[in-house]
């Protein structure tokens, strides 16, 4: 996935996540983080620590992907109706 669709999908569902350190870490959201060693997707928990594994990646459009699909499944078990 490219990264202005992956964008897209964000915006247009509303998805919890929080790209590239853009605010602090809330509750129940996705984390991409990025550094030399690629790509970083997390989960937070209710009190916003990190939450399971940590999946790694250096495939950009790889990540993008997990990150989509994680964000979905955490806004479907934490933030319906919202």
């Amino acid at each position: 996935m490219e990264k202005q669709k992956m964008m897209q999908i964000i915006d247009d569902e509303k998805l919890p996540v929080n790209l590239f350190d853009e605010h602090k870490l809330q509750p129940f959201e996705v984390v991409l983080k990025q550094d030399e060693g690629g790509f970083h997707i997390f989960s937070t928990s209710e009190k916003a620590g990190v939450q399971g594994v940590t999946s790694n990646f250096t495939n950009e459009s790889e990540a993008f992907d997990k990150l989509v699909y994680k964000a979905r499944l955490m806004k479907e078990n934490y933030h319906q109706g919202k």
